[in-house]
């Protein structure tokens, strides 16, 4: 059975444009989801290396304290002190340039203000170290040494602010995660909910209808017809069936009167034949005309 052009359009649209939000919507919590996921990614990658940096500081502060406690200030220890030293500077600057970082870095002011000072209280300590194979005397050693020492736990102390920094913003990327995994499940299932709802509405009840008229046309309801229902996916369908049942029943109309006349012929037919029985039953009796027709009219 064809469908009327006009309903098969507005249903295929309608199923279309549904489709079309779903995958829009699965684009944009994708998008959602991995760029969330990226920056979890991004912040641990930064936990990591601050926290390498941090250690190393921590180990060239050690070595520094091994180098003044020996009196070793020739080239070939200070070289292991320098080689930390540049190590350190290219690690940091790496880190504090590099535009992965960016985004956290400008998301907050005082993560902001931690990172453009730190390079600063880096470089205050790399000057301190560098005056060491210059000292005169023990004391002005010792001196540089503390200074190092306090611009060291300084230095940590930004760390461990970065650190804090860091851990909120990764437990905010969490919450926010698992919020927009709640969300999508919900949307899931609300969506399936209305599909489910809509199917049932648009499509199990107009066929149970249907299958409600079909049982009562069979039953020798010949007037039953099928609900139209005015925009909905069935209304094409409701009609051909409609047309169908008019179809039947002009049919069986024209079959019921070519029954009856042959009813009607057969009768006269029969009638024609009991009068000639009749007759000859009569006949074989008598061969009286008038008692022949008496005989006629009284049978009849």
């Amino acid at each position: 059975m064809k469908l009327p052009p006009k309903t098969f359009s507005s249903t295929t649209v309608k199923v279309l444009s549904t489709f079309l939000l779903l995958f829009v919507f699965a684009v944009v919590d994708y998008s959602l989801f991995a760029d969330k996921y990226h920056k979890i990614e991004t912040l641990e990658e930064l936990n990591l290396r601050l926290n390498t940096l941090r250690m190393s500081i921590s180990k060239l502060v050690y070595t520094l304290d091994m180098v003044v406690s020996a009196q070793r200030f020739e080239n070939t220890t200070m070289s292991f002190v320098r080689k930390d030293v540049r190590s350190i500077d290219k690690n940091l600057k790496e880190v504090i340039n590099n535009p992965r970082y960016s985004w956290f870095f400008a998301s907050n002011t005082m993560v902001a203000e931690e990172v453009s000072t730190l390079p600063g209280e880096w470089q205050r300590i790399n000057r301190e170290i560098g005056k060491i194979s210059k000292a005169t005397g023990e004391k002005e050693v010792m001196l540089i040494h503390n200074t190092v020492d306090i611009n060291a736990i300084q230095v940590n102390e930004k760390f461990d602010r970065l650190f804090s920094f860091i851990s909120r913003g990764h437990d905010a990327l969490l919450k926010e995660m698992k919020s927009l995994i709640t969300l999508t499940i919900g949307l899931f299932v609300f969506t399936w909910l209305i599909g489910a709802l809509l199917y049932f509405r648009l499509c199990v009840v107009p066929l149970r209808k249907i299958a409600g008229v079909a049982r009562a046309f069979s039953s020798g309801m010949r007037d039953a017809r099928f609900a139209p229902a005015p925009g909905g996916h069935l209304d094409g369908v409701t009609e051909e069936l409609n047309g169908m049942l008019d179809t039947v029943r002009e049919r069986d109309a024209v079959n019921g009167e070519r029954v009856r006349i042959v009813a009607e012929e057969l009768a006269r037919k029969n009638s024609e034949l009991d009068a000639l029985n009749l007759f000859s039953a009569l006949a074989g009796r008598s061969l009286s005309i008038k008692e022949l027709l008496v005989q006629a009219v009284i049978k009849a």
